[in-house]
């Protein structure tokens, strides 16, 4: 689970990308739905999540938005994965 303080990090550095970005994160409510959106991120998760949202896009953030990094880099860990095993096996095969 990602640790709040993390989370307010990274998002005021969307703020510094994003200067145009109409969200009022000051507001208590606003902050906490936004934080219930990705608080099962991991920090690392969510990290990457930001800096790939920051890398690529030209529009203020949206939760569908960033949530479409992090779901591309959990395919990612399954493809690498579902590779690793396969490396395996090929490595059994050949022993």
């Amino acid at each position: 689970m990602m640790e709040k303080k993390t989370f307010q990090t990274l998002m005021n550095r969307l703020f510094i990308f994003f200067p145009n970005w109409n969200i009022k994160l000051e507001d208590p409510h606003v902050a906490k739905e936004w934080y219930q959106q990705f608080e099962s991120c991991t920090d690392q998760e969510f990290s990457l999540m930001i800096q790939t949202y920051i890398d690529k896009e030209t529009y203020p953030p949206t939760v569908a938005g960033l949530k479409q990094y992090l779901i591309e880099q959990q395919r990612k860990s399954m493809e690498q994965l579902e590779w690793e095993q396969t490396i395996k096996q090929w490595d059994r095969g050949n022993e």
